[in-house]
């Protein structure tokens, strides 16, 4: 994406573009136009836009391709029915001209890899070389559309025990680092004190130093195993899967996005070697790509792709293997997809108890704290503890 100047016919203009300056200025110059400068815009965000927003859009284009509307018209036609305020209007815009440049439409999209993802310009890309582009930019809205309902599960599951857990916190910070001290340093209490120490007395004093050494060993360990992930994925992957829910969620919702995304690519017309390289190399986890690695060496070898599959249980094993059989891959690749998508909510509705209990042990305990932290020195003052 550049932001070229340029004149057209004597007006001055500027434009984003899709594609290299060479190719930006050669095009230009072609077309007759006298080009002032191409600068590659310095952004420190990569644009985002919200699924539900993304996947009407994909939907709105589908629609009108299949009603036979020219696709540089289908994009006018959507960034028109786009509301102001929409991200995605400046990114349409520039998409389509990239299109009217000759530009494919997954070409295009591809500059705005972080909106549109791996998947989703794979399955148009796929569109676009089996002709039936309309069906692959539904298929991803439906893609998306599932992504945000499994992810809006999780949210709905998690934020009230996290809304209890970050208000805990806080109490925590509060009553450590200001009421405590305060108390403690006050010149009522020291008098009532004179010079008696307190084991309760000295423990509050030392929570106060604490608190804070233990958030900030907190935030070095979470950098410390960001950067791990980073540069040793895979250890990392392993130590993470080894715990049993963290697996179970990992597994579900990442065979739900693999076997549904091919299921899409090969109702595109894609074949089946290239639908399992696709998604393998879409994939953001190593764990998910050994496995598809594992499929397409099986393929290559004349066996059934479903045996490479070893996180697999017998069920969807016979199923793909079923499948392959009868001619059957893309439905029962679908059923396959549907079944780790239930799995990967039952788990995620399952796993919300958990948590809740969890926060409500941990907001007892800090109600805990702040009761003795501040009863205890009142208790001291008022003659109810001896030294």
């Amino acid at each position: 994406m550049h932001q070229v100047t340029y004149f057209d016919k004597g007006v001055r203009k500027e434009a984003e573009f899709i594609g290299s300056a060479a190719e930006i200025r050669e095009r230009l110059i072609s077309e007759g136009k006298v080009v002032l400068s191409i600068k590659k815009p310095l952004t420190l965000f990569q644009p985002k836009a919200k699924r539900k927003e993304l996947a009407a859009v994909l939907v709105a284009i589908g629609d009108l391709l299949q009603a036979g509307v020219p696709l540089s018209k289908t994009l006018e036609t959507t960034i028109q029915s786009l509301p102001r305020a929409s991200s995605l209007i400046t990114i349409l815009n520039a998409i389509k001209t990239a299109v009217q440049q000759g530009r494919e439409l997954s070409s295009a999209m591809t500059a705005y890899h972080s909106v549109f993802g791996s998947t989703t310009i794979s399955m148009i890309q796929a569109g676009e070389k089996s002709g039936r582009l309309a069906e692959s930019l539904l298929g991803a809205a439906q893609y998306i559309t599932n992504i945000e309902a499994s992810q809006s599960e999780m949210k709905k599951t998690l934020s009230y025990p996290l809304v209890i857990f970050i208000v805990s916190v806080i109490a925590l910070v509060v009553n450590t680092q200001v009421v405590i001290p305060k108390i403690l340093a006050s010149q009522l209490f020291k008098t009532a004190l004179k010079g008696q120490t307190n084991f309760f007395i000295q423990a509050l004093s030392a929570l106060s130093h604490i608190v804070p050494a233990v958030f900030a060993a907190l935030a070095i360990v979470t950098v410390v195993v960001a950067v791990l992930y980073k540069s040793r994925q895979q250890e990392m992957e392993k130590l993470l899967l080894s715990v049993p829910l963290i697996r179970e969620l990992f597994f579900y919702q990442g065979f739900y996005v693999a076997f549904f995304s091919m299921a899409k690519l090969m109702e595109t017309g894609i074949q089946l070697s290239p639908a399992l390289e696709i998604v393998q190399d879409t994939s953001r986890t190593i764990a998910i790509r050994t496995e598809f690695d594992n499929a397409i060496k099986k393929v290559k070898e004349g066996e059934s792709f479903s045996y490479g599959f070893t996180c697999l249980n017998p069920i969807e094993k016979t199923m793909l293997d079923v499948a392959q059989n009868s001619n059957r891959v893309t439905e029962n690749l679908s059923l396959v997809a549907d079944r780790f998508y239930r799995g990967y909510m039952e788990k995620v509705k399952a796993l919300g108890p958990r948590v809740y209990a969890f926060a409500l042990i941990f907001a007892g305990g800090i109600f805990l704290l702040m009761v003795m932290g501040i009863m205890i020195p009142y208790s001291k003052l008022l003659g109810g503890l001896h030294g």
